[in-house]
């Protein structure tokens, strides 16, 4: 603290001039002026957090739209039968965005079985000593009805490609293409 009186800004550049070309310089600032860097820090840390959810994500949806492809092209031949039997392509899409949402419905919930642990027992239990870190853990309900959301856009995005050559699909070229 500075002596009653004091111009804060006089004493902080006296200390700073004191610590001049050492090995321990300074530079003093107001503590209000410490705190904003911190918030200012802290933010740059949660957007960063933020691209790199953003990036895991597009790489979820990479991952399941490749395993779409490749179910497809497994079934290629099933799918042509089901056409040739009189299955319309509406019918074949069901089953294609079906078993999307159910890859990422499986995903869903396992994610959300290991993270539950986290978010139901007390910070204290969980986190330990980085407790005072982060007090409070919790997942408000408009961030699991996006959660929800995003991943029906994934599901749906993922079986989009199958979908496509689906409609493109000839009986012929089907059937004849494995046998």
């Amino acid at each position: 603290e500075i002596a009653q009186g004091a111009n804060p800004a006089d004493v902080g550049k006296a200390v700073d001039k004191q610590f001049a070309n050492s090995f321990a310089e300074t530079l003093t600032e107001t503590e209000t002026a410490f705190v904003q860097g911190f918030i200012s820090m802290s933010s740059a840390i949660i957007t960063a957090m933020n691209v790199v959810s953003g990036v895991v994500i597009v790489i979820m949806l990479l991952v399941l739209a490749n395993t779409m492809l490749m179910s497809f092209r497994e079934r290629y031949r099933e799918y042509s039968v089901l056409k040739a039997l009189g299955f319309e392509t509406r019918q074949l899409a069901f089953l294609i965005f079906g078993e999307s949402v159910l890859i990422c419905a499986a995903g869903l919930v396992l994610t959300s079985l290991l993270i539950a642990p986290f978010l139901l027992l007390p910070s204290r239990m969980t986190l330990g000593s980085l407790a005072a870190f982060f007090p409070v853990l919790r997942l408000p309900p408009v961030m699991m009805l996006a959660v929800l959301v995003l991943c029906c856009a994934v599901a749906l995005l993922a079986g989009l490609v199958p979908f496509i050559e689906l409609r493109t699909l000839k009986v012929n070229d089907g059937l004849r293409r494995f046998a």
